[in-house]
């Protein structure tokens, strides 16, 4: 439903060129406790948030992997498509982006861990052959190539 009410009000979320070759992947992410395999304790982070499309005994818990996997696989098709775009030369520059950490070595530190990131994110970036990835939520400045 919010990507329906995002395509009515023209809020674009899907992939797109910039230019002649380089593009943009917009990748859906939420955070999993085995990417630092630290968890916060639930209630504390995210409470208020409801998974209908998950079905799980607890619906709010924003803790479930499932709601991780549901992100993931939403960005499959998009995934395979700029890997594709990419191989065919057609995109020469792909930037991904996503609200959630990649990878591990992009934290500053945080006792924050278990709400940060999915490393399957990072199997989905290198997948699309992302030229470089951007990425929110930290609150702490991050340059790495």
């Amino acid at each position: 439903e919010i990507l329906c009410l995002c395509a009515r009000i023209g809020v674009r979320t899907s992939p797109a060129f910039l230019s002649n070759g380089v593009a943009v992947c917009p990748l859906f992410s939420w955070y999993r406790a085995d990417f630092s395999g630290r968890w916060v304790d639930h209630g504390g982070f995210d409470n208020t948030t409801f998974w209908p499309e998950i079905n799980a005994k607890d619906a709010n818990n924003p803790q479930l992997p499932e709601i991780a996997d549901f992100f993931l696989e939403l960005n499959l098709g998009r995934v395979s498509k700029a890997a594709a775009l990419r191989e065919e030369g057609k995109v020469q520059r792909l930037w991904t982006f996503s609200h959630f950490l990649p990878r591990m070595d992009m934290m500053q530190g945080t006792l924050l861990q278990g709400v940060m990131g999915c490393a399957a994110l990072d199997d989905q970036l290198r997948a699309a052959r992302a030229s470089g990835h951007l990425f929110g939520h930290s609150h702490h400045g991050v340059e790495r190539v």
